[in-house]
């Protein structure tokens, strides 16, 4: 079976986000949002290395799941983000190694 374009997006957002989690914490601080594990979608765009399109995508495909904080303000949680892209990496992978 052929990985698709969300394959291997997914995929690739997971790795960034291990190898984001691997780094000192104090690196992904700039302020007391992120601190507390919360990002806007540009911020998150930006540690995915994604557009915020694409980040716009990912929570339309229920990939990623966003914190409505006073009505139209939106926010992710990281731990949260990290748990469902490794989820649903997990998932597509196991998908394409069924396929082979």
């Amino acid at each position: 079976m052929k990985p698709t374009k969300t394959d291997l997006r997914v995929v690739r957002c997971a790795e960034r986000l291990g190898e984001l989690n691997r780094r000192e914490p104090r690196e992904l601080r700039r302020d007391g949002e992120m601190e507390r594990g919360f990002v806007t979608r540009h911020e998150l765009a930006g540690l995915l290395r994604v557009s915020v399109r694409t980040v716009d995508e990912m929570v339309a495909a229920k990939e990623i799941t966003p914190v409505r904080l006073h009505g139209p303000l939106v926010r992710f949680y990281m731990p949260d983000v990290i748990r469902e892209l490794t989820a649903w990496a997990v998932a597509r992978l196991e998908k394409l190694k069924g396929g082979l």
